[in-house]
């Protein structure tokens, strides 16, 4: 189940992102950013209110 399906139940959403760049998000993490910033459009389309934290 992705975010879309469950997007009826929460009003709004906090994602923490590691990091915009490649270099400093694999610092952080074993991924890559691309599809965490993919994954930021989706509660925007389904109309939750998003709240993204950078450190």
């Amino acid at each position: 189940m992705g975010f879309v399906e469950l997007a009826a139940v929460p009003d709004a959403a906090k994602l923490d992102l590691k990091g915009f760049d490649e270099e400093g998000y694999r610092a952080l993490n074993a991924g890559k950013p691309a599809p965490v910033l993919e994954t930021l459009e989706e509660p925007k389309a389904a109309g939750v209110w998003l709240r993204g934290v950078v450190p």
